[in-house]
């Protein structure tokens, strides 16, 4: 399958701020703690198609490829946020293109920098879960940010390296990432403090969560760690 170059896009800018800050030196005071997800909303088509279902399959190995040996457990907050991956949070133009190209932006610099793997279906999820974020009913209260030792940011967005797509369901509309097992207690706590705009796909009434069960991908019978 051709992959296009991915296109600079951004997804919060309290996030790529302290990222600056930390590459630069920069003591500056983080003032911009809402998600600029929500400026989506004057641009964003009621139509727009998310990733669909193929998209998702390959999407998912090749972020369990690029975060299974990137895992440290010390540095939840850190340990998948790559400069390599890094998406541009000053290229307004990406805002007409929508949500899922942002996440695609990150997913093509993924997946060069794996080495233009062959594309494979994701079979199992590597003793991992899928998280769901809804931007869209985010209250931005930092709970989740504490909770998960940063492993979420202010604005619940998980890292970017473990993206996987934007999905956009008759009701729901949200940006779904792969969980490593040793982060799934971690992110459980947070998912337990959240406004609800978190939680796991596995456990979630959704069409994605259909599909994925008739795949195989995701158990029949949820369950939620609490080890």
């Amino acid at each position: 399958m051709q992959r296009t170059s991915p296109a600079p896009a951004f997804l919060s800018f309290s996030t790529v701020i302290m990222q600056h800050n930390a590459s630069s030196g920069n003591n500056t005071t983080r003032a911009l703690k809402g998600n600029i997800l929500g400026l989506f909303d004057g641009f964003k088509r009621k139509a727009e198609r998310g990733d669909n279902l193929q998209t998702v399959l390959f999407r998912i190995t090749e972020a369990i490829a690029w975060c299974a040996p990137r895992v440290d457990i010390s540095k939840p907050k850190d340990c998948f946020r790559s400069l390599d991956l890094v998406y541009d949070p000053f290229c307004y133009d990406s805002l007409r293109e929508g949500r899922k190209e942002v996440v695609a932006s990150v997913a093509g610099k993924r997946y060069l920098a794996l080495g233009r793997p062959q594309e494979e279906p994701a079979r199992n999820l590597a003793g991992g879960r899928l998280l769901i974020y809804e931007p869209d009913v985010n209250l931005f209260t930092g709970l989740e940010e504490d909770e998960t030792n940063g492993y979420v940011d202010y604005d619940n967005v998980p890292p970017w390296d473990t993206w996987v797509a934007y999905i956009y369901e008759p009701k729901r509309d949200y940006l779904l990432s792969w969980v490593p097992p040793e982060f799934v207690t971690l992110m459980t706590s947070g998912i337990n403090a959240s406004d609800r705009s978190i939680g796991w796909l596995d456990e979630a009434d959704l069409l994605l969560t259909a599909s994925l069960r008739r795949n195989g991908l995701i158990d029949s019978n949820p369950f939620r760690s609490t080890t």
